[in-house]
């Protein structure tokens, strides 16, 4: 098949000259001469015989008629190439692969390709039209020819009009290989469980038993379980902080994490000490050095369990936490605005913009939305497997040059305002002090309303927080475009569970926001001038989609003073100190809380008071940390580092007298009722 297509190129290019060559010797202006006369007919016989060899390797290599392969996953290669080539007409009617190089022994995944969109394939569409995308993002057309199929084998050829990496252009790549299952891909999940958690149920779905493996199955995805399941004990409060699942999933997976792969690990646990949450996906872990998001989810039973339909609901909420992880967004946020979604990955209290909760579940069919399964099917690997392109990566495959146009149009409001509030202190910051804002909600509405504080949460999906630099290192420069912050965490709350702030007219609704470190690593890693602007989206109703976006707050990255701040920024930029940053401290980053205390103490030297405020920021995640149980897997016993209110009492007195300057006002009051609440619980100990 290589020879005759490349043989085809090569007769094309000799056809072009040698009608180059008698278009030049038939207007030279003058009478020809014998010679002349005799090489324009010897130019038309060849043109003749050139197209009768044309035309011959054109049939030859013409293809039409052949039967497509049969629906499902194939595995197809050549000397230096493997392709997962999938199957899918009767489903989604897109046929895809992923690319990897095979040279040396080593498999090395190398680009992405899926038939262009809007596509009727049938058999006469041979060669088929393809779209191409490699791991570094850049895009390629070509052909996908299929010229011999099997009951189980096909060859196939293909052809990019790009350069991919480690891709020829112009040049036929054939491929031959056999069928290996009626999936799309395959997906391991290792579950692990707190102690007394109830087994995942199944559901009776118009006689059909539905589960989270069948959910999956429908989707396209084989999912079978990798490693064994631990179960681990319970924290003496019963309550788990988001934070200790990244200790639970780094000290428990059998899987690795340190490499992307088809693997997810998922907690089941009873409860969480926030409100109403449902559950959570990992977009970092401790060993997140080298970047590898969305790897882990969590979901909290005991909430769950409040319903008479508990089963469904937690199928639903464990293959929607699974989603994120494979990068799903929420069907109702801002890029997407689908609220009329019966997905799993919408909420029951958000269809149709709220209130018609027992329609969404009457609606509910356990599916996910066509533009869903065509992205778990046949988007890119890189943006879909666990450890690859960070969470948000849409709009999936439809638009590749990053366009997007929601679904539904935004309208500005005057509903409510909001804004970003700094420390008392003023808006400068040290170089590598972790920054932390208030964001404020005024109600406008004209009425009482009952607003849960995860609605100013970055975690939840409903405030968006970009940041623009508006300085280059040195202090000049073009500003860049804003870069929405992405936490590390995402969160799902259910709306009738979590505990709602009753603001009047008038009133507002505060939280912290932090964004010292998120999925993209730190946001302020440079000196300079910066730009803040919260994005608050506000469903009125279906199909009503309120934008709130606040005055852009200023703020200024100072440069390091002294060769101490200098070094010790080398420091303070380490992943994993970004990660204790992020989440408040954690047992699991040792190696970071190490680093963070000899810069505390080079910092503070003897003085008992903290003035600095990169010190008042490390205790205050020391001190937190200490404020809650941490469980340890070691030499295969399980062993609970106990809370101990008496050294996170300490830690806190030594910045009660700088919080409400060095912290921003919602972070220093949360700060000091977290203060109050350990003292006072120590007191009642004693």
């Amino acid at each position: 098949m290589d020879n005759e297509l490349n043989a085809l190129q090569h007769l094309e290019a000799a056809a072009r000259l040698v009608r180059e060559e008698h278009a030049s010797i038939s207007v030279v202006g003058r009478p020809l001469t014998v010679e002349e006369e005799r090489r324009l007919q010897a130019l038309e016989a060849a043109d003749v015989d050139i197209e009768s060899a044309m035309d011959h390797l054109k049939g030859l290599t013409d293809h039409q008629g052949v039967d497509l392969p049969a629906d499902g996953r194939y595995a197809v290669a050549n000397d230096a190439l493997a392709v997962g080539l999938r199957i899918d007409l009767a489903g989604s009617n897109i046929i895809s692969g992923d690319i990897f190089s095979t040279l040396g022994g080593f498999r090395e995944y190398v680009a992405s390709f899926r038939s262009e969109p809007g596509t009727e394939i049938t058999p006469a569409v041979n060669p088929l039209e393809i779209v191409a995308e490699d791991r570094d993002g850049k895009h390629a057309q070509g052909e996908l020819l299929f010229s011999s199929v099997g009951a189980t084998e096909v060859t196939m050829t293909l052809l990019l009009d790009a350069p991919l990496m480690a891709l020829p252009v112009n040049q036929a790549m054939t491929f031959a290989g056999r069928f290996e299952g009626e999936a799309m891909r395959e997906l391991g999940v290792e579950l692990e469980s707190e102690i007394g958690v109830d087994p995942l149920p199944e559901w009776d779905f118009n006689g059909e038993a539905m589960t989270v493996e069948k959910s999956f199955a429908d989707a396209g995805f084989d999912v079978f379980n990798v490693g064994f399941r631990s179960q681990f004990p319970s924290p003496s409060s019963g309550q788990w902080d988001t934070s200790q699942l990244h200790g639970l999933m780094t000290q428990f997976a059998q899987e690795p994490i340190d490499r992307k792969s088809w693997n997810l690990h998922l907690l089941i646990l009873q409860e969480s000490t926030m409100d109403g949450l449902l559950g959570v996906m990992f977009d970092s872990g401790e060993r997140d050095v080298n970047q590898l998001p969305r790897q882990g989810a969590a979901v909290f039973q005991l909430p769950i369990k409040t319903r008479p339909d508990w089963p469904r609901k937690l199928i639903q909420t464990t293959v929607h936490e699974l989603g994120h992880a494979l990068n799903l967004a929420h069907r109702f946020e801002r890029p997407v605005g689908r609220a009329d979604s019966t997905s799993f990955m919408n909420y029951d209290w958000k269809y149709l913009g709220g209130q018609n909760a027992a329609r969404f579940w009457r609606e509910f069919d356990f599916t996910f939305d066509a533009d869903e399964l065509a992205f778990l099917r046949h988007g890119p690997l890189a943006n879909i497997i666990p450890g690859g392109a960070e969470f948000h990566t849409v709009p999936y495959w439809e638009n590749p040059d990053g366009g997007y146009v929601p679904y539904t149009p935004e309208i500005p409001s005057d509903d409510f305002r909001i804004r970003l509030l700094p420390p008392a202190s003023g808006t400068l910051f040290q170089f590598a002090q972790p920054i932390l804002l208030t964001a404020e909600l005024t109600n406008n509405t004209g009425r009482t309303m009952e607003l849960p504080r995860f609605l100013l949460d970055p975690k939840a999906g409903f405030l968006e927080l970009v940041v623009t630099r508006r300085t280059s290192p040195a202090g000049g420069g073009a500003p860049n475009q804003g870069m929405v912050f992405r936490p590390l965490i995402h969160r799902c709350f259910d709306m009738d569970l979590a505990a709602a702030d009753v603001v009047p007219q008038g009133g507002t609704l505060v939280d912290n926001v932090n964004l010292t470190f998120g999925s993209a690593g730190f946001t302020f890693i440079e000196p300079g001038e910066y730009e803040v602007t919260a994005v608050f989206m506000w469903q009125k109703a279906f199909r009503d989609i309120r934008t709130i976006k606040s005055a852009p707050l200023s703020i200024r990255v100072a440069y390091p003073k002294t060769d101490e701040e200098e070094r010790d920024g080398q420091e303070l930029f380490r992943r994993d100190v970004g990660v204790y940053f992020a989440l408040g401290g954690s047992d699991a980053l040792s190696d970071a809380e190490d680093v963070l205390d000899a810069i505390a103490e080079r910092r503070q030297h003897r003085a008992k008071t903290v003035t600095d405020p990169l010190v008042a920021n490390i205790m205050r995640c020391k001190a937190i940390n200490q404020s809650r149980d941490f469980i340890h897997y070691r030499d295969g016993k399980y062993r609970m580092r106990s809370a101990d209110p008496e050294k996170a009492q300490t830690i806190f007195s030594s910045i009660s007298n700088v919080m409400k300057k060095i912290f921003d006002p919602q972070t220093s009051s949360a700060t000091a009722k977290l203060a109050a609440a350990i003292k006072k619980k120590g007191n009642g100990r004693k």
